[in-house]
């Protein structure tokens, strides 16, 4: 049996029981249960972790060099990064804070029928963005406004569960905070235990492939669901982000982020209107009510500042071969 690999695993392959036979706790262990957080970090501490759950490999230089050479050992570790677990409605309360504080301002403010814009970035399979559609839906059809101009874009770097969130098929466990007037009125039964979202509702949104690290970001929105992302990269590159987000709101635009986010303070960007649910409305970088304008540009999340990141960026390029390869291919200054 190679280096690490485990026993217990090669018993359950075999057909026999797990019995917890390796010398640390992983995944395939009768010992301790797998983690399943969907808020676990997704940083460098998560992934050596994956390696003991997985590999029984308590090294992290070893399993880095496991990744290396072992193509379904890195597909498995993508696959648990990306993994989450998602409801319609999840903390039904912040959806209905956003629902008071945020849609219905913006939709009174919004008389003329100027488009409104909604993104989700991290949508995963899509039953926030789905959620916040039907909210809307919900408030137009009160008001009798146009629906022309409402768009919602959902955004995931998983394509597997785009074409999910695509399809909009659920289980009745992701619709338990959905109501049955609701469940009537946006989804139709595909049997006992499955729904699809309805087609007038699934043209409301719009997903697609997206990095919110490096793909720029929409421009002149006006709410960003952003809930339990930001808590998987470390403080310098969430602070980066915010500053993506708060370029890519209209003046007095609404941010959403989860109750597990760290609260966001000291950046001047944006101010609280529901602490306890990570609701926030953008303002000026100085701290006053932004009146016109975008936001500020983003700094770079890594030492070296912009001239580091091209070369990064230039080094990246080398690596995969689409540079010239030649002398006159440099980074920039």
């Amino acid at each position: 049996m190679a280096p690490g690999a485990c026993r217990a695993r090669a018993r359950t392959r075999a057909g026999a029981a797990p019995t917890g036979t390796c010398a640390t706790s992983c995944r395939c262990c009768a010992r301790a249960p797998a983690p399943t957080s969907a808020t676990a970090a997704a940083t460098p501490s998560r992934v050596a972790s994956a390696g003991v759950w997985t590999c029984c490999i308590d090294d992290p230089g070893r399993y880095l060099r496991r990744l290396r050479g072992d193509v379904v050992e890195l597909e498995r570790l993508r696959e648990d990064l990306l993994s989450g677990v998602s409801v319609f409605f999840r903390d039904p309360e912040a959806f209905r804070i956003l629902d008071a504080e945020a849609l219905q301002p913006l939709l009174e403010a919004n008389a003329s029928g100027m488009p409104i814009r909604i993104w989700v970035p991290g949508c995963a399979t899509g039953e926030e963005a789905y959620g916040i559609a039907m909210l809307l839906e919900s408030q137009l059809e009160n008001r009798g406004g146009s629906r022309d101009g409402v768009r919602v874009y959902a955004t995931d770097i998983d394509d597997a569960a785009l074409r999910q969130a695509r399809r909009g098929e659920y289980s009745v466990a992701a619709l338990r905070n959905v109501s049955l007037g609701w469940r009537r009125r946006f989804f139709d039964a595909i049997d006992e235990r499955t729904y699809r979202v309805k087609e007038s509702l699934r043209d409301r949104v719009l997903f697609a492939s997206h990095n919110l690290l490096t793909d720029s970001p929409f421009s002149r929105l006006d709410l960003i669901c952003c809930r339990n992302l930001l808590d998987l990269f470390d403080a310098p590159v969430r602070d980066y982000l915010l500053e993506r987000l708060h370029a890519a709101l209209n003046p007095g635009g609404w941010l959403l982020l989860g109750s597990d986010d760290t609260p966001v303070v000291g950046i001047g960007l944006f101010e609280p209107v529901a602490k306890r649910w990570r609701l926030y409305r953008r303002v000026a970088a100085d701290g006053a009510s932004v009146a016109a304008g975008p936001g500020p540009q983003p700094s770079a999340p890594w030492r070296g500042g912009p001239v580091r990141a091209r070369r990064v960026r230039w080094r990246s390029r080398h690596a995969r071969g689409s540079c010239c390869r030649t002398r006159s291919c440099r980074p920039a200054p």
